[in-house]
C-alpha cells in the first residue's frame, strides 16, 4: 500500500532514498516525487530493491522524445503525398529526414524524424497553428518516449524466447531486453529495459530467419483496436497523449497490467510472451545509471511465491 511504499522509500539505509515529496499510487502503479535530486539518484544508482519478496528493479521515466513528433488532427482523407509536403514546409525537412507513421484512423501521425529535433518547438507549434492542412486546423505535439519496439514480417515460428536472443545479440544492437510478446503471425512487441535502447535498434537494419524484419517504435495508440482474443496479451498500455502541449505534468501514470505466463490460445509447449525475470532469460536486467534529477522509474518484478507483475513506478521531479 501507499503507506509501505513511503516508509520504503524514505528509508534512507534500505533504498537509499529519501523524503518524498508527494506519492500517487493506482492499481499496481505508483508515482513518486522525491524533495531531492540526490535521493533519486542513490535509488537508481542501488540496482537492487526487494519489498515483500518481489524484487524491484529501478530506471528512469521516460523523457519527452527528440526523434518523434505527433501531428493531430488530420483529415483522415488527406492523402499522404500533401502530408508530406504540409511537413516539409513547416518543419524545413528533405524527403530523407523522416517518415510518416500513420495512426489506424488516420486523424493523427507520427513524424518519425532521422536525427533528434533540434528546433524551437514553441515556435513550431505557434507556425503550425496558423496553417491549416487540408482544410482541418492541427496540431503537432511532442510525446514521451517508448521503451518498446514493433517488429514486423517475421519468420512463421520465430518464438519470443529468439527474438530476445536476436535483439540482445551484437547482431541485434546488444540492449538489454524486458519482454518479447506476440500480437499476432508474423507481428511482436519488443520492449527494452532502457528507453535510450530503442533508437539504437531503429538505426540499423535487421534479418532473422532469412527474413528481413521491418521495426518501428511501438506506440499503443498507433496499434489497430484490439479484437476480445487480444486482451489477454501483455502489452503495457500508452495511452494517446492528452491535447496539451504547453506544459508538461510532473506526475505521470503508465498502466501496469498483470502479465501472462503465455497465451492460452499458444500451442502445446509455446508461449507468446518472453520475460527477462523468467529462467529463460538470457542475462539479467542491467542496472541503471544514477538520475541527475529527482526522477526513477521501479518495475516490480517476479515473486516466487505470486503470479509475474509488472509494475512502472516513476519518480518525477
Amino acid at each position: 500500500d501507499e503507506e509501505l511504499l513511503y516508509l520504503y522509500f524514505e528509508n534512507k539505509r534500505r533504498s537509499g532514498g529519501g523524503l518524498l515529496e508527494s506519492l500517487e499510487k493506482k492499481d499496481n502503479h505508483a508515482t513518486l516525487v522525491f524533495e531531492e535530486a540526490e535521493a533519486a539518484a542513490r535509488v537508481l544508482s542501488k540496482g537492487h530493491h526487494v519489498l515483500l519478496n518481489t524484487e524491484l528493479s529501478v530506471r528512469k521515466p521516460p523523457s519527452k522524445d527528440r526523434r518523434r513528433l505527433l501531428l493531430r488532427g488530420t483529415n483522415p482523407d488527406t492523402n499522404t503525398e500533401m502530408i508530406e509536403l504540409y511537413v516539409e514546409n513547416m518543419m524545413d525537412l528533405n524527403v530523407t529526414d523522416y517518415t510518416l507513421i500513420t495512426a489506424p484512423g488516420r486523424d493523427y501521425i507520427l513524424i518519425h524524424l532521422s536525427q533528434p529535433f533540434s528546433k524551437d518547438f514553441l515556435s513550431l507549434s505557434t507556425k503550425i497553428s496558423k496553417r491549416t492542412l487540408d482544410g482541418a486546423k492541427v496540431t503537432i505535439e511532442q510525446i514521451e518516449q517508448t521503451d518498446s519496439i514493433l517488429v514486423e514480417n517475421l519468420h512463421p515460428g520465430t518464438t519470443p524466447d529468439l527474438l530476445a536472443l536476436y535483439f540482445e545479440s551484437e547482431r541485434g544492437g546488444s540492449q538489454s531486453v524486458k519482454n518479447v510478446t506476440v500480437l499476432s503471425e508474423g507481428t511482436a512487441k519488443v520492449s527494452f529495459a532502457d528507453y535510450d535502447s530503442v533508437d539504437g535498434v531503429l538505426d540499423r537494419p535487421h534479418q532473422l530467419n532469412n527474413a528481413e524484419l521491418v521495426v518501428k517504435p511501438y506506440f499503443d495508440f498507433l496499434q489497430p483496436a484490439q479484437s476480445s482474443a487480444d486482451q489477454d496479451l501483455n502489452i503495457d498500455t500508452q495511452e494517446v497523449p492528452e491535447d496539451n502541449s504547453d506544459e508538461v505534468n510532473n506526475v505521470q501514470m503508465q498502466t501496469c497490467p498483470l502479465l501472462a505466463g503465455a497465451d492460452q490460445s499458444s500451442p502445446a509447449g509455446t508461449s507468446d510472451t518472453f520475460d527477462s525475470a523468467s529462467p529463460t532469460a538470457s542475462e539479467a536486467l542491467a542496472d541503471s545509471v544514477a538520475a541527475e534529477q529527482e526522477v526513477v522509474e521501479v518495475m516490480e518484478g517476479q515473486n516466487e511465491e505470486t503470479e509475474t507483475l509488472s509494475c512502472h513506478i516513476p519518480i518525477t521531479g
